[in-house]
């Protein structure tokens, strides 16, 4: 019997390490209904969680999409290059070649720049809605901004992400070319020397006086109006004595212009037509000999200038001006008649005015 038995439980051994029959929980009816209702709870769940996503993935709009372009602009608006944009915005890829909503790019190169027609179908028997968009010729990165924005718009308007774009990469500035001067246009912006301006200079002239002489100027410009502005000045043409010193003659006098000006970067050019008149003062050094009716005299003369200026600074410039005059009315200068009546000095009929000064804006 006691052979028989350890034989016997030899043989039920190894079952009994495997299953552990002793174990309370396998003959315990309670645990095995336990067990098989978490094995029903976890199918309801995963069944749950499948039909959940199912929904999602059924409410998220599919679409087919299609890019057809001709050879020369191929490069300019990839199938890649939209998809991509198209899934940034949406912030999910809705493309699947088998949905059958379809949405169809057309590119083409028109006489004046590129044209996309967007085409989109809700399904193959619908007729197709379309949007037509148009961009100067080699605004590819346009082109693709604004392609990306509207088939995102047709796909799904709701989850819609106005994702920047990447700035494209700045091409090199093409070669400068000489600049011509040109003459502005009532669109143009005002350049720095159109507004009101006060200039001092200091010139000298030849032909109002006896010898060169150095003179002060002060004078303002008027707001330019296109290509025309007003030039007033007052200046002081220190006193010249004539070749024996015994005289000497100095000039007080008045300017105003009507001017025509432009500019080109730092550089400003205008030219001026007006009149000059004063007062010419005579002095006498040798009390011996007295000239005829000393005192001052009138002198007139119409002047035209022409000005270059150089701007240093915004609101601040450097001029150059040189200005011929011809005398409507001069003076002549002579000894009384006790002196023989020869000629002290005669102002001549022509003579030039050169300046240089500095300018300076309003504000």
């Amino acid at each position: 019997m006691g052979p028989r038995a350890d034989a016997h439980a030899g043989r039920i051994a190894p079952l009994g390490r495997l299953v552990n029959l002793r174990d309370p929980r396998v003959t315990d009816p309670y645990y095995k209904a336990r067990v098989r209702a978490r094995g029903m709870v976890a199918l309801y769940v995963g069944a749950a969680i499948v039909t959940v996503t199912a929904r999602a993935r059924a409410q998220v709009p599919r679409v087919r999409l299609s890019v057809v372009a001709p050879p020369e602009i191929t490069e300019c608006v990839t199938d890649a290059q939209l998809r991509g944009d198209v899934g940034a915005r949406l912030q999910h890829d809705p493309f699947d070649p088998m949905a059958l909503r379809a949405i169809e790019v057309v590119l083409a190169q028109t006489s004046t720049g590129l044209s996309a027609r967007v085409y989109v179908r809700d399904d193959p028997s619908a007729a197709a809605a379309m949007r037509e968009i148009t961009v100067d010729a080699g605004e590819c990165e346009r082109l693709r901004g604004a392609l990306g924005l509207v088939v995102a718009l047709a796909i799904d308007p709701a989850s819609l992400v106005l994702a920047s774009s990447p700035e494209p990469s700045p091409s090199p500035p093409p070669p400068s070319a000489p600049r011509a001067l040109r003459l502005p246009t009532a669109s143009d912006p005002a350049p720095w020397d159109a507004r009101e301006h006060v200039w001092l200079g200091v010139g000298t002239s030849w032909g109002t006086l006896p010898d060169f002489a150095p003179a002060l100027a002060l004078g303002m410009d008027t707001a330019r109006h296109g290509l025309l502005f007003a030039q007033f000045a007052a200046l002081r043409t220190t006193e010249a004595r004539t070749a024996d010193a015994a005289y000497g003659f100095s000039l007080t006098d008045f300017r105003g212009s009507t001017c025509i000006g432009s500019s080109i970067d730092r550089w400003s050019f205008s030219g001026c037509l007006g009149l000059r008149a004063g007062l010419v003062s005579g002095v006498v050094h040798n009390l011996a000999v007295m000239p005829r009716d000393p005192g001052d005299y009138p002198w007139v003369a119409v002047a035209g200038s022409a000005r270059v200026g150089l701007a240093i600074v915004n609101g601040l410039a450097l001029d150059l001006t040189a200005e011929p005059y011809a005398a409507l009315l001069r003076q002549s200068f002579r000894m009384t008649s006790a002196g023989g009546g020869r000629a002290v000095f005669e102002q001549q009929l022509v003579g030039v005015f050169v300046q240089a000064s500095v300018r300076v804006r309003f504000w």
